[in-house]
């Protein structure tokens, strides 16, 4: 790992969290994901830790329900190349962290959304998280 470099330089290392920018840095380029849950300024979401590559290829597909294929994909592609090309250089964008079935959870409340969603969110933000998927038990 020690030869993976941050592509983008916009968050600094002493604003994140260094194993969980490792753990994003594992699954950028990578096609396994692993349960993890977040705490985001007082909000819980978890899903599954998953690869900017993939997040943008999913999305890239939900766009094309509404648009034709050309939107699409120049709604996309910007976003996506940069996990093309650091699959090859070793050189990973590392500001983002994004759950594949992500849901947001609040207490005495069901799960936002009940069956999860692509979730984005900045690396920096993350206040804290643990390995596992948080679920809501019933009454």
């Amino acid at each position: 790992m020690s030869e993976i470099k941050n592509a983008h330089q916009s968050t600094s290392t002493a604003e994140t969290d260094m194993y969980l920018r490792t753990l994003v840095g594992t699954v950028t380029g990578n096609s396994f994901e692993f349960p993890i849950t977040l705490y985001v300024g007082g909000i819980v979401v978890t899903g599954f830790l998953a690869s900017g590559h993939r997040f943008f290829d999913d999305l890239g597909e939900q766009f094309q329900r509404f648009f034709d294929s050309d939107v699409a994909n120049a709604l996309t592609k910007g976003a996506r190349e940069p996990y093309l090309v650091e699959k090859n250089t070793k050189e990973l964008p590392l500001d983002h962290i994004h759950l594949r079935e992500a849901r947001m959870i609040t207490p005495g409340q069901p799960p936002i959304p009940y069956d999860g969603v692509w979730w984005r969110g900045r690396l920096a933000s993350v206040n804290g998280f643990h390995m596992g998927i948080l679920t809501v038990g019933q009454n």
